[in-house]
């Protein structure tokens, strides 16, 4: 653990001059832009009747905007996100793919929630995508995120709901990278993917088995024997080892994402 944790802190030491100027872009670009330049960069000539800035990840701004025949979600990808993915694949344990760069990361969400809506995997529908102006404008999913139903009645079901719902994106032909509670949403029975800006397509077996184990990480050990279902997958088993060493930072983050989403 202590390897890991100096790793990370050396890294975000590193990191500082390149996020500071990324986050620095990131505010005079949006600020250019704005909301009807986004929205312009997608085809959309409407305008919202209202807009509310939601709390999002670390790597996107995420905003709600109320038509007036539908709500909607529009993403931003952000240059410091981006920064950011490059040092937790420096130093944490997520294989994130080569180009994490806004314009990747946005192309790579659209396919691969086109692929899991074929797939008939819920998941927010894309209504446009812009890689190259770095913004997607997606169906607003009326969900509670995950970790903050963990403590309520139910919980069981629906752990095994989302270890369902990565079983399905999985089959469809995709592995996430970074698969956790925070990135599901519970809409009534069901669990919706979202934020799969580091998804990517493969079968490859082990990198499925990271998906299911480092999920696992953010749940309590009662949590894990539901999501795990007791299997005996040597390769889950094996990934779980590795991710042991980072054990503080996933209670860390566990913490947070079920203190932000109460």
């Amino acid at each position: 653990m202590l390897r890991e944790a100096l790793g990370i802190v050396a890294t975000s030491v590193a990191l500082v001059p390149s996020l500071v100027a990324a986050r620095l872009a990131d505010a005079a670009t949006r600020g250019a832009l704005g909301i009807p330049g986004a929205l312009a960069a997608l085809g959309i000539a409407e305008r919202p009747r209202d807009v509310i800035a939601l709390t999002g990840g670390r790597s996107s701004a995420v905003y709600e905007l109320r038509f007036a025949r539908a709500t909607l979600v529009l993403k931003h990808a952000l240059e410091g996100g981006s920064v950011l993915a490059r040092g937790a694949r420096r130093c944490g344990p997520q294989p994130y793919p080569a180009d994490l760069s806004p314009e990747a990361r946005v192309a790579r969400e659209a396919a691969a929630l086109d692929r899991l809506a074929r797939a008939g995997v819920r998941a927010p529908r894309v209504i446009a995508a812009n890689p190259a102006a770095g913004v997607l404008l997606l169906e607003h999913v009326a969900g509670v995120p995950l970790p903050a139903t963990l403590a309520s009645a139910g919980a069981p079901t629906r752990i095994a709901a989302y270890r369902d719902a990565l079983d399905a994106a999985h089959a469809a032909g995709l592995v996430l990278n970074d698969a956790h509670p925070g990135n599901a949403l519970v809409e009534g029975d069901r669990i919706a993917l979202i934020d799969l800006e580091f998804a990517e397509l493969s079968t490859n077996a082990d990198r499925r088995a990271f998906d299911l184990a480092y999920a696992a990480s953010y749940l309590t050990a009662a949590e894990r024997r539901v999501f795990l279902r007791d299997e005996l997958d040597l390769r889950v088993a094996a990934v779980g080892r590795r991710l042991a060493g980072f054990a503080p930072l996933f209670a860390y983050e566990s913490a947070r994402q079920r203190k932000v989403a109460s």
